[in-house]
């Protein structure tokens, strides 16, 4: 699914009840693909368990909220627990409402961000969602479905103006495969008036590389074959390599390039 130029600065959200689905990856193509469109990095914040886009982009770039693995188990029974937090977010929010921000939520954490939105309505840090670009990362496996579901459901209730897709990640279609047209999924964006789009799976052992070693995605896409055969590849698999990344990264950024129109299957 590809996707128009973006021009309005707008509010990317990554969320799902489930860890482990490629949020992270996701929201840096988002700042990579903002980063091409705008020449400047969004402003990049994380609620995890540990500092990620943090890791990559630095600490000035990016705000970590950082909580301990016992705080998110917790607030899937009781998400009020973190309310001084979401208190501090939404002043950075405000802060910056004209720029393209990029929010990575950790698993569990998309509940607990909605019910302290609620508190707010639509006088809240993010209204009723208009700028809101929401997505629910999935794979095709049953448990992440579900999650990517719930995860929907929240930003519908509490930013019924907001856009929202569920992003299917390719990665492990292998072995779960699930496709936009099944029923499972059809029923899913019926339900929460979302959109469904591909994020592909990347083919690249450099991706690999860009992951284990926290580089910045624009920065490994700038690289050439001999860079990442200094990394220990063999000349011919450094070229297909960069062939590989190079093409990946176009598909997965055409992925977030405009606010499409909400249209349920």
């Amino acid at each position: 699914m590809i996707m128009a130029e973006t021009t309005s600065p707008a509010v990317h959200i990554f969320g799902s009840d489930k860890g482990g689905v490629g949020k992270t990856l996701a929201a840096q193509v988002a700042i990579t693909r903002l980063l091409t469109i705008t020449g400047r990095l969004p402003v990049i914040i994380e609620v995890e368990a540990e500092a990620r886009l943090g890791a990559i982009y630095g600490t000035k770039a990016v705000r970590s909220f950082i909580l301990g693995a016992n705080t998110m188990e917790e607030l899937e029974r009781n998400p009020r627990l973190i309310y001084a937090m979401w208190n501090d977010l939404g002043e950075l929010l405000l802060e910056n409402e004209g720029r393209d921000v990029v929010l990575d939520l950790g698993a569990n954490l998309t509940r607990s961000l909605m019910v302290w939105l609620d508190e707010f309505g639509a006088d809240g840090p993010l209204g009723t969602g208009e700028r809101v670009r929401f997505y629910a990362l999935t794979t095709g496996e049953t448990a992440s479905l579900t999650s990517a579901s719930n995860a929907l459901g929240y930003a519908a209730h509490s930013l019924p103006a907001s856009t929202r897709t569920l992003l299917l990640n390719e990665r492990d279609e292998a072995l779960f495969p699930l496709a936009p047209d099944a029923p499972a999924v059809r029923s899913l964006l019926k339900t929460h008036e979302a959109n469904a789009a591909r994020f592909p799976r990347c083919m690249s052992p450099a991706l690999a590389q860009v992951v284990d070693q926290r580089m910045r995605l624009d920065d490994a896409l700038a690289q050439p074959v001999d860079f990442w055969a200094g990394k220990g590849m063999k000349r011919m698999d450094a070229i297909l390599a960069v062939r590989r990344l190079t093409s990946w990264g176009e598909a997965a950024m055409s992925v977030f390039g405009s606010l499409p129109a909400i249209a349920p299957a």
